[in-house]
């Protein structure tokens, strides 16, 4: 746990013992920012945590594809950008989802 996600934490639990009076004061006897705390207690995911609109590959299809690299690194057949790519659009194909780079 980062020092920013364990002050959240202590807020929130700060906030559930009513121990303050408004959220503004909770936020500056932590040293955050107010609306990170009103997201969060809103139940709203910070950006980091979001998954982009425009990635096109599952998660599993990811690990697939990073797998298959590290095989064949790992035999020593260096995986090439191109090969990869096909792979993605490989993938992507079986939902037809387009292809790696083309919108």
């Amino acid at each position: 746990m980062t020092q920013s996600e364990g002050r959240i934490a202590l807020a929130m639990s700060a906030i559930d013992r009513n121990q303050f009076k408004s959220i503004y004061y909770i936020a500056k006897t932590y040293d955050m920012v107010e609306m990170t705390l009103r997201r969060q207690r809103a139940g709203i995911p910070s950006r980091h945590d979001c998954i982009p609109n425009m990635k096109k590959l599952t998660e599993l299809e990811e690990k697939v594809i990073i797998q298959h690299s590290l095989e064949l690194d790992s035999r020593e057949f260096f995986p090439q950008l191109g090969v990869i790519k096909d792979m993605a659009n490989k993938l992507l194909a079986i939902r037809a989802s387009g292809q790696v780079g083309i919108r």
